[in-house]
């Protein structure tokens, strides 16, 4: 991806994204934060999207897109760390502009927990946008509820250096990791074969590109997460992926979101968890659909 610039904070190197605004919105600045587990790569269709709407900026999170982890500077990655990572990101880069910030998933939690640390950033802030975002525990859709409490057990016990060298060595050599990969939900859920070869190839490329504690670690945090106990005077703008979870699941977690942020609208997208492994310039253009489009273009 064209942009690139490297990136520096608090000893930990990565990369990220800028790319100036067209001129037909130059004076809005976007920041993009992609999910756990992600990369600048994967979400590239999405950020070049975004771009029509202002000038965007996308940094990597310490453990992800290759970027250095937490643990290389002794801490360890606690959603507070990395709020506090993205307000010293937020100071360096943004300083006395209005941004608007569209994240998914973790890094909208990231940023929601940075909002209550530091209260004072928000009046840099003209509006967020939540892709898929959640704000306690409940509203996560783990891989296997029904096994909530053994899932929760291998996540804590995975966060240890040992287990970590264990697990890489075991499932993620070049025979074992292709073959768990091709069994996993977002893969079979591809039903064309060219979908399913692109979805493979691009787990296979997180699953060795990310930091597999820092994996192990961020998913044991949100089988605890509550980032209801403070309110964040902002608009938000929540986008829903299609997924298995029922009405009264979705109601609940609108209202949970409503705690937090006052002024909630939410919109249904057709768009699966499957797909973000396969995302392009179409799937782009359907997550930000034209409603979204309108809260992006709002001065």
């Amino acid at each position: 991806m064209a942009a690139r610039r490297p990136l520096d904070i608090n000893g930990m190197a990565g990369q990220m994204v800028v790319l100036p605004a067209p001129k037909t919105h130059a004076s809005v600045e976007i920041l993009f934060l992609y999910d756990q587990n992600s990369s600048l790569e994967q979400w590239r269709p999405v950020i070049e999207f975004l771009n029509r709407y202002g000038a965007v900026t996308a940094p990597d999170l310490p453990g992800f897109g290759g970027m250095d982890s937490f643990f290389s500077i002794g801490r360890r990655p606690t959603v507070n760390a990395y709020a506090d990572y993205l307000a010293a990101f937020f100071t360096f880069r943004f300083r006395r502009k209005q941004v608007i910030v569209v994240a998914a998933g973790f890094g909208f939690v990231a940023i929601t927990r940075m909002l209550q640390r530091y209260p004072l950033l928000q009046r840099h802030i003209r509006r967020i946008v939540s892709l898929n975002g959640y704000v306690r525990h409940d509203d996560v859709d783990h891989a296997s509820p029904r096994h909530g409490q053994l899932q929760r057990a291998a996540y804590r016990f995975g966060r240890s250096w040992v287990p970590t060298q264990i697990v890489r060595y075991v499932y993620l050599n070049d025979w074992m990791l292709p073959r768990l990969v091709a069994r996993s939900r977002s893969v079979l859920a591809q039903t064309v074969p060219e979908a399913r070869a692109a979805s493979m190839a691009q787990m296979i490329s997180l699953w060795r590109g990310n930091d597999l504690r820092t994996r192990f670690y961020t998913t044991a945090e949100l089988f605890k997460l509550d980032n209801c106990a403070r309110t964040i005077p902002l608009p938000l703008w929540h986008v829903h992926f299609a997924s298995s979870s029922d009405h009264h699941h979705q109601r609940a977690k609108e209202q949970r979101l409503r705690v937090v942020f006052r002024d909630a609208t939410f919109t249904q997208s057709k768009v699966t968890t499957a797909d973000l492994f396969r995302l392009d310039a179409k799937l782009a253009a359907s997550l930000i659909d034209a409603k979204l489009r309108q809260q992006l273009s709002k001065p």
